[in-house]
């Protein structure tokens, strides 16, 4: 039985995930639902990968709007039995578009929480999380003949494992991590555009739309 989340702001939503226990189940809730996203929709036409590896820092990186949605899947259907009032405020926090609502679930949660307490977000990101403008990592990627506009949330892979792998379905979830590393693989490591001047200019020379990964839709 799910236990009951009635939430009074939206700060609230922070709190929710002060124990090791919360983090680890919505980690491991993120990478198998990541993975079943992927083998259902991969032979989508419009299917371009929710994850990329990069292979320099070690980071298995998500698409934030994705990490962002399962989030909100996690604690309103997965994890609690919530209100109507509570759901409204957890999706508001992680679908407001307001910089300042981005910078506070950025720095707050996947920094302060994810990187700084859990070490499981890569270091980089802290960086680009307490400059002004930018709020998270923006890259143009390349999969198969599509340009894809990525913008991630990183996490550091060995202690990803090391984080989800002691738990009884363990030896499950490294499984399935080492097969998103294997699709993140699959975009070409040759064309990567960074920070948004870069995008902006390659985008608008070259006349081309890029197409961003799926969204989850609440």
């Amino acid at each position: 039985m799910k236990n009951e989340l009635i939430l009074k702001s939206d700060l609230d939503v922070i709190s929710i995930f002060v124990t090791r226990k919360i983090i680890r189940n919505f980690l491991i809730f993120l990478i198998q639902k990541t993975y079943n996203f992927s083998i259902e929709h991969e032979n989508d036409k419009r299917y371009v990968p929710l994850v990329w590896y990069n292979r320099v820092s070690k980071n298995l990186c998500f698409d934030s709007a994705w990490v962002d949605g399962t989030m909100i899947d996690f604690i309103i259907n997965e994890q609690f039995d919530c209100d109507d009032r509570t759901e409204g405020i957890v999706v508001e926090l992680f679908r407001n578009n307001n910089k300042e609502y981005k910078k506070i679930i950025k720095r707050m949660l996947y920094v302060s929480i994810f990187g700084d307490l859990e070490h499981v977000t890569g270091k980089t990101f802290r960086g680009f999380c307490t400059t002004k403008n930018l709020i998270c990592h923006q890259q143009l990627l390349k999969y198969k003949n599509t340009i894809v506009e990525f913008h991630n949330i990183p996490f550091f892979i060995t202690n990803l494992i090391d984080f989800v792998g002691a738990t009884e379905i363990g030896d499950e979830q490294i499984e399935n991590i080492e097969k998103l590393v294997r699709i993140g693989n699959t975009y070409d490591k040759d064309f990567d555009y960074f920070g948004y001047k870069k995008i902006s200019d390659f985008l608008a020379s070259n006349d081309v739309i890029a197409m961003k990964p799926y969204r989850i839709k609440i």
